[in-house]
């Protein structure tokens, strides 16, 4: 038996905060059943990115008109993008109000560049509304 004990560390004076981003800006509400960017997040620059980006996003969206499903998608650097993150189609009923929680971890991700956050409304015939959205990167 050792009586060596195990190193431990106090992250209590570790700072963090250069390898979190977040945004609340909507970019755009979904019209009709395109996969339209509605939010988006900077990954921190200047830092060393080892394993990947959590992307964790959550938002409100009344469906449009017509609307029978919508799915989110984490997408790295555009809507053509590699998608990183998916809720998968979730039914949906037009005029009502959902809350949305996409996540997605994009091991490709550099720093410097934009994490997007895309919506698609299934047979949506008018604009879906998105409300407050949060959208945030951990760069790990």
């Amino acid at each position: 038996m050792s009586s060596t004990f195990p190193i431990t560390y106090n992250g209590g004076a570790l700072d963090l905060s250069p390898r979190v981003a977040q945004n609340t800006t909507i970019v755009a509400s979904p019209a009709g059943a395109s996969e339209t960017i509605v939010g988006s997040v900077t990954v921190p620059s200047g830092i060393s990115i080892t394993l990947g980006v959590l992307v964790v996003c959550t938002f409100g969206v009344t469906i449009g008109t017509s609307g029978v499903s919508y799915q989110a998608r984490v997408r790295n650097t555009n809507v053509s993008g590699t998608v990183v993150g998916n809720t998968g189609v979730a039914t949906a009923t037009a005029a009502n109000l959902y809350t949305v929680t996409v996540i997605g971890f994009d091991t490709a991700a550099v720093a410097g560049t934009l994490e997007k956050v895309t919506l698609t409304v299934a047979s949506g015939a008018a604009t879906s509304t998105v409300t407050p959205l949060t959208v945030v990167a951990i760069c790990i």
